[in-house]
């Protein structure tokens, strides 16, 4: 290939004593003045180039900026040829533009989209270039290797100098065309009318690509931009939610004149209709060839779809209950993912029952939870009973904790119930009633007593274990016993339990990881075991002969004793020394006497006793 260029004569000026070798150039812009004529040396030749400047006797001039001008010439007053001029026209030096067509090949072609020109030279190599005009294209050539190449263009005017604007490009020469590939489709929804859609595809080297957009069912694609190099594209003023859109990416080989095509992905436009009960599904998307179409409810697999399908009903709604849906298709290296489209359920009558609650005694009070209902409550209703007392509402709340204050949780075992309000004004069905467990002393013996209970209600997996707790005067568990059957329980205080000792029952459910409530807290205190007879015999046989105290964890004590009258007969501060029988050296009678002790242990606790002892002789 050839340089087609045309070879510029000198101009001449108007009567044609002068000439210059060009009539335009881009500035800045070089004018030479050569003589035509033959004139004495006598005769003075000046010019002026740029209106108001001064005669000159320069024949070079250099025009820095764009606009038309004359030159002037005048000679010597004898000569005839006194005045002549000619005009020069200056241009802005603008950098052509083009486009490069690539081929496979490693060949490529030049489309000239610039208007400033009279034509255009094409530099393909340092010796391969072609002249053309505005809008018209090369014929393709081909180098010697793919990779990267350099075009270069300059622009000319006729007549014009060789010295205006020229642009270089690099582009990649490509033995052959690999088709692009759109990896995946997302919509997103912007407001309720105007939304986008994310693409992310893969195009290799550097080339440039077309998207193209077909809208809903038409088959005919429209060009929508120019890509190159770009691996995520958003596509934004789109309605998703009541059309669908199909994108591929095509690549054109100008020598073969053919276009080389992605694969196609549409989007998914999903509508959802919320109804008395249900939501109504429903959808429009090209069809994905050898794609699976997967339905997202809540952010968890909700239905595998046929492709064919275009309607779905989700009768699985609870009024006022936000479910969030969107469709995803894939072919296993392509994906389609549809907008989220959200609904809230209407007024129904499916409002389940709580079926699930924990009744713990925490001190003086009982604090309530339970299982949150897939629902939207606008409040709870607490109840409460004692007995065989009917359940009376007791709080209205709105989460799904509650603390009981001060109930009485010390004198009876407490029943609960919970039901719910929703904001489209169904009220749930009775809860299921939790009955606290209530720990109790059921007989007494000295020191040693029966530790009585309730069984445990409110948790729909049932109990799985109860443990009798031990716990010190802070609270903390000194001893826990599992309870392997029954709901009695019997304890011993000793002396070594020198402070009040507290019980409680823990319960546990079957639930992984179980709940646990517990019961209220019985205090119990050692009491000293003080041994006063019911009768003494002072018969001098040895045997019961003396009324004794006997007892342990007494530190003092006083012991009185009156006949009937009221009079007192016998006293003592020593648990050593007991009554003989004798009032003022004589034997009493047989009969019955009173007594009286008060005694204190070796806490500083006082304590009193009354009674009768008989004296048989």
């Amino acid at each position: 290939m050839t340089i087609m260029g045309v070879t510029h004569a000198q101009h001449l000026s108007n009567i044609e004593t002068f000439s210059v070798p060009n009539l335009s150039g881009c500035a800045p812009f070089n004018v030479s003045i050569t003589s035509v004529i033959s004139l004495s040396s006598t005769i003075s030749r000046q010019y002026t180039y740029e209106g108001e400047s001064l005669p000159t006797l320069d024949t070079f001039h250099t025009f820095n900026t764009p606009g038309t001008y004359q030159i002037h010439q005048s000679l010597g007053q004898d000569h005839q040829f006194k005045f002549d001029t000619l005009e020069i026209t200056v241009f802005d030096p603008v950098i052509p533009d083009f486009k490069v067509n690539q081929c496979s090949g490693n060949e490529a072609s030049v489309t000239v989209s610039d208007n400033n020109y009279d034509f255009y030279r094409v530099y393909f190599s340092a010796n391969d270039s072609l002249e053309v005009n505005q809008g018209e294209t090369t014929p393709s050539f081909a180098f010697g290797s793919s990779g990267t190449q350099q075009i270069r263009v300059k622009g000319f005017y006729n007549d014009g100098a060789d010295n205006c604007g020229e642009s270089t490009k690099s582009f990649d020469a490509i033995n052959q065309f690999t088709p692009a590939i759109i990896n995946t489709l997302v919509v997103s929804s912007l407001d309720n009318t105007e939304g986008a859609i994310q693409l992310n595809s893969n195009m290799p080297g550097d080339i440039d690509y077309e998207l193209e957009l077909a809208e809903n069912s038409d088959s005919d694609f429209q060009p929508l931009q120019g890509v190159r190099n770009n691996v995520n594209l958003t596509i934004s003023g789109l309605q998703t939610d009541s059309s669908y859109y199909c994108f591929r990416v095509s690549v054109f080989d100008a020598c073969q004149n053919q276009r080389i095509y992605s694969n196609t992905l549409c989007s998914t436009a999903l509508q959802v209709q919320p109804n008395e009960g249900y939501h109504q599904l429903s959808w429009q998307t090209g069809v994905l060839p050898n794609s699976s179409y997967e339905l997202i409810k809540d952010g968890q697999l909700f239905k595998i779809l046929d492709e064919t399908m275009r309607s779905l009903r989700d009768s699985i709604v609870f009024c006022g209950v936000e479910n969030c849906y969107s469709i995803n298709a894939t072919n296993g290296t392509s994906s389609s993912i549809s907008a989220q489209v959200c609904a809230s359920g209407l007024a129904t009558a499916n409002s389940p029952p709580i079926i699930d609650i924990t009744a713990s005694v925490d001190g003086e009070d009982v604090t309530l939870s339970w299982t949150m209902v897939n629902m939207n409550p606008e409040v709870y209703i607490i109840r409460r009973s004692r007995g065989k007392q009917p359940l009376e509402e007791i709080d209205r709340i709105s989460n799904n904790s509650y603390t009981d204050n001060l109930p009485g949780v010390n004198i009876s075992p407490l029943k609960y119930d919970v039901f719910y309000e929703d904001d489209c004004g169904n009220s749930s069905s009775e809860s299921v009633v939790a009955t606290t467990v209530h720990l109790s002393v059921a007989a007494s013996n000295g020191n040693i007593h029966r530790l009585a209970w309730n069984t445990y209600e409110g948790w729909f997996s049932g109990v799985a274990n109860y443990f009798l707790q031990k716990l010190n005067v802070s609270g903390g568990v000194v001893n826990e016993e599992k309870i392997l059957s029954g709901f009695t329980q019997q304890v011993a205080l000793t002396n070594i339990d020198n402070e009040p000792v507290s019980y409680r029952i823990k319960i546990e459910s079957l639930d992984d990881p179980a709940k646990v409530a517990y019961s209220n807290t019985l205090i119990l205190k050692f009491i000293p075991d003080l041994f006063f007879p019911a009768a003494f015999t002072p018969n001098g046989d040895g045997l019961n002969d003396v009324l004794e105290i006997r007892g342990t964890f007494v530190s003092s004590l006083k012991l009185n004793i009156f006949n009937r009258w009221g009079e007192l007969i016998f006293y003592s501060e020593d648990r050593n020394n007991g009554w003989d029988g004798i009032i003022n050296q004589r034997k009493a009678a047989s009969g019955a006497y009173i007594y009286t002790i008060d005694f204190v242990d070796e806490l500083g606790v006082k304590y009193s006793k009354r009674g009768t002892v008989i004296l048989i002789r």
